[in-house]
């Protein structure tokens, strides 16, 4: 099937699940789609369990910047083994949104071989959102045990100016208590 009829059968599909409730709250609190048919990622998920993951798929999906479906979804198709560091890169500094950040990274970046090379590459960015994107890779290889040099990652942490967003505020503690959580105790 070719990429177009699957996209246009995502998109249908994706309409079917729509939830007005959910659109308008994402509305509201500022989602920069355009597009908001407000799915449940467990229905994004399912949607997509059904097609190929396929790699020209999951990058016409995340080329369509305007539905914030198609952005959450081509990180659910994109296959993490066929992924590059300069396509991993792209697409992490590509986020319009913590939300498009959240999926992306747990759904395809932790898996990728360059996970910690790219959260390192990304934490120093001057931009929030490329920061906001390299801490919850950061949290999701933490808690999967995938990073596990402390110190490093403290000096990083302690050296780095960080945007005073919320969001941002919010996952910096949440970082620095999976790594106290995670650190070796004195006995």
């Amino acid at each position: 099937m070719p990429i177009s009829d699957t996209l246009q059968t995502l998109r249908q599909a994706f309409f079917a699940y729509r939830n007005g409730v959910v659109a308008e709250a994402l509305r509201r609190g500022g989602d920069p789609h355009e597009f908001v048919m407000g799915c449940q990622l467990a229905d994004l998920m399912a949607i997509t369990s059904a097609v190929a993951h396929d790699a020209a798929l999951a990058q016409a999906l995340w080329d369509d910047r305007r539905h914030r479906e198609c952005r959450l979804a081509a990180a659910m198709v994109y296959p993490a083994d066929a992924m590059t560091a300069d396509t991993a890169l792209r697409w992490a500094t590509d986020v319009q949104c913590t939300e498009e950040a959240d999926v992306l990274c747990h759904r395809l970046l932790r898996h990728v071989p360059c996970a910690a090379m790219l959260w390192r590459e990304l934490v120093t960015s001057e931009q929030p959102l490329q920061q906001y994107t390299a801490l919850r890779l950061l949290l999701n290889l933490l808690i999967l045990g995938r990073e596990n040099d402390h110190q490093t990652i403290h000096n990083l942490l302690h050296h780095t100016p960080f945007h005073p967003t919320p969001a941002l505020t919010a996952l910096l503690a949440q970082v620095k208590e999976e790594l106290h959580n995670a650190a070796p105790h004195a006995g």
